[in-house]
């Protein structure tokens, strides 16, 4: 193996081993994403559907330093990690759409709340 592919390897092996352990920042939560900062470098992990298709996976937002490949086991495990800091902040940020929502509707039906 080359040089090149070699530290490419380890530096894959180095960030999977991160995320398998949870040693990472959360950094952000949309409704489907985990954000997540390693050493200064940014990841997405894909969360909604589970442990069964999670992955690291680039978006308009943020194009990851590297794709981490995960086999099933792996991917149970860093789920696992990650969930904990998913779906409190998850909640809260559809609770949060859900009232704006409800404002941007009594607005436009005219309705008035007193409190």
């Amino acid at each position: 193996m080359s040089e090149i592919k070699q530290k490419v390897k380890d530096l894959h092996e180095y960030f999977k081993a991160k995320i398998l352990q949870g040693d990472y920042l959360a950094d952000k939560v949309t409704e489907h994403y985990l954000y997540i900062k390693i050493d200064g470098f940014r990841f997405c992990l894909w969360m909604p559907n589970g442990d069964f298709a999670f992955r690291t996976q680039s978006n308009f937002d943020v194009q990851n330093f590297m794709e981490i490949a995960f086999n099933q086991k792996e991917k149970t495990k860093a789920y696992n990690k990650a969930k904990k800091l998913f779906e409190e902040p998850k909640k809260q940020l559809l609770l949060k759409q859900k009232q704006e929502q409800f404002e941007k509707l009594k607005k436009e039906l005219g309705i008035v709340c007193k409190e």
